[in-house]
């Protein structure tokens, strides 16, 4: 039986599927910059349970890149959480929100919460273009059953239908 929550998350996401998918969102977004892989992490913040990540790499992209994708991957969620922690009054749901890229932070992580509220639980892809991996992320974490935040992603329409058209989720 796993007992890491972050490891239960990813655990359901069938990685041929969300490469599929990913590639088919990115062709969407950009035709002439298609991605179709990338690192995808969770990352499970407790209140009332065991704090947690784990990361994979899903799909095709130059392996030359697996650290700078790892780096960005787990960088985005901990750049959320540290402003959602200093500014609790705030609706901070995304990284997008405090993106920097002339130093290296990009979109493409969203915070959700756990079903039962004692937990967050933060996705995050990094690979494709920032709006991108951000779609996807919501549309992973709508699809694993986690409460998702108000926001407005242009493209998470498109993503939760291309998500569950591939059924990367089991």
């Amino acid at each position: 039986m796993i007992t890491n929550i972050a490891q239960q998350y990813i655990s359901r996401i069938d990685q041929a599927a969300a490469a599929a998918a990913l590639e088919a969102l990115s062709a969407q977004m950009d035709e002439k910059d298609v991605h179709s892989g990338g690192v995808l992490s969770v990352i499970v913040e407790g209140i009332t349970v065991e704090s947690s990540a784990v990361a994979v790499s899903i799909g095709t992209f130059p392996r030359e890149k697996v650290l700078r994708y790892a780096f960005n991957a787990h960088e985005k969620p901990r750049r959320v959480s540290a402003r959602m922690n200093s500014n609790p009054g705030l609706n901070i749901a995304t990284a997008s929100e405090s993106a920097a890229p002339e130093i290296g932070q990009y979109g493409g992580s969203v915070a959700f919460t756990g079903p039962d509220g004692a937990f967050r639980v933060f996705v995050s892809f990094s690979c494709a273009q920032p709006e991108a991996d951000e779609a996807f992320c919501y549309g992973l974490g709508v699809k694993l059953g986690l409460k998702a935040p108000t926001i407005s992603i242009a493209m998470m329409q498109s993503a939760l239908t291309i998500i569950e058209q591939f059924k990367v989720v089991r």
